[in-house]
């Protein structure tokens, strides 16, 4: 990929905020840093508690959520989470994610006894409880949003006895995998909104008719009227979106050739390398991981996959959305890719996915 100029310089604008994979771990840390991480948030959070009761002084607003993007905080006795539950759990949530270069989970689970779950594991953004009944009582399956902290989501399950709660969570993992990870991109797109880069927007609609959620920190690497390219960079990562319009043609939905073809024939003019003779395209030896779904009032293809720079040494994973819009005749991509060579891609690629789904065709 082209770098800019400024690649070398430290980014002084470099975008930040609490979906970034570089923000601070508050669960993490070792000795007094570490400590002091977490006495900090509780701070927080009892200010935020004692600011916010009205003027009766008996409710109190939410507190803001905490934790990372991609975790999920996992309420369970501990025979549980080692049993054949916990396995299950493991082999749904934290599946290996698709088309990344290396394995990563699709998320991040932490689990916590019963007895734990208060102060920052109960306000987590994420969390999910499973409950085990001694009797043969009512089975119940229930998803909140906001139970103990703004931007909260959370899946309560309790079964009973007479339920094996191994084969219902094999059962519901796609309903369960995808709750979760709608969630974050909903709360993530939200937050880009509240930062958006009005300026760019407005050249996308423009050019493209299409509205994108943009966060600030991109910038126009290449904007015509029918091909557009943002670019976000720092010193040792590149994210990047990429709109751009073909004829229709039936055979996307059909053919990996076909996606290949447009994507590569696309990437060759307008995406060029860091070296001279070297551009990008699709890696042509990993399979594309698709996925038809409807996106807005279109068709669409989901395709996930690597890309990397001919004649050069630079690659990462991808997320594109091919939208069928039979009435124009054209077939629209919005593309996000990643090149982060010394870091996770997961949540780096949920970035961009989040900008990909915001998109609404004018």
């Amino acid at each position: 990929m082209e770098r800019t100029a400024g690649m070398k310089q430290k980014d002084e604008n470099r975008f930040c905020s609490p979906f970034d994979p570089d923000s601070p771990d508050i669960y993490r840390g070792e000795g007094e840093r570490g400590f002091n991480k977490i006495l900090i948030s509780l701070c927080i959070l009892l200010l935020t508690l004692f600011a916010s009761c009205n003027d009766s002084g008996n409710r109190i607003a939410l507190p803001g959520s905490t934790g990372k993007t991609g975790e999920i905080i996992i309420v369970m006795p501990e025979n549980g989470w080692t049993g054949k539950p916990g396995n299950a759990l493991r082999l749904c949530l934290a599946a290996e994610h698709p088309a990344l270069p290396q394995p990563e989970p699709m998320f991040t689970l932490v689990q916590i006894p019963p007895p734990a779950f208060k102060g920052i594991f109960k306000t987590h953004r994420n969390v999910f409880i499973i409950r085990s009944s001694d009797t043969s009582g009512k089975d119940s399956f229930i998803s909140r949003h906001g139970a103990w902290s703004k931007e909260q989501v959370s899946m309560e399950l309790t079964l009973s006895r007479n339920q094996d709660m191994d084969r219902f969570l094999k059962n519901n993992c796609s309903l369960i995998t995808d709750f979760f990870r709608k969630s974050e991109r909903s709360r993530m797109i939200a937050n880009y909104s509240k930062l958006a880069d009005k300026t760019v927007m407005q050249e996308i609609s423009s050019t493209q008719g299409i509205s994108l959620t943009v966060p600030k920190g991109y910038k126009s690497m290449r904007n015509t009227n029918n091909f557009t390219w943002l670019q976000r960079e720092t010193e040792e990562t590149i994210q990047g979106i990429l709109i751009y319009s073909v004829p229709y043609t039936d055979s996307v939905f059909t053919g990996d050739n076909r996606l290949r073809s447009i994507r590569d024939s696309v990437c060759k003019i307008n995406v060029p390398g860091p070296s001279a003779g070297s551009y990008m395209m699709t890696m042509s030896d990993f399979p594309l991981v698709k996925t038809e779904i409807h996106h807005g009032r279109f068709p669409a293809l989901e395709i996930r996959g690597l890309w990397q720079v001919q004649n050069d040494f630079m690659g990462g994973p991808f997320v594109a959305l091919f939208l069928s819009d039979r009435q124009k005749k054209r077939l629209i991509c919005i593309e996000g890719f990643v090149f982060a060579p010394k870091y996770d891609k997961r949540e780096y690629l949920r970035q961009v996915d989040a900008i990909v789904y915001s998109a609404k065709v004018n």
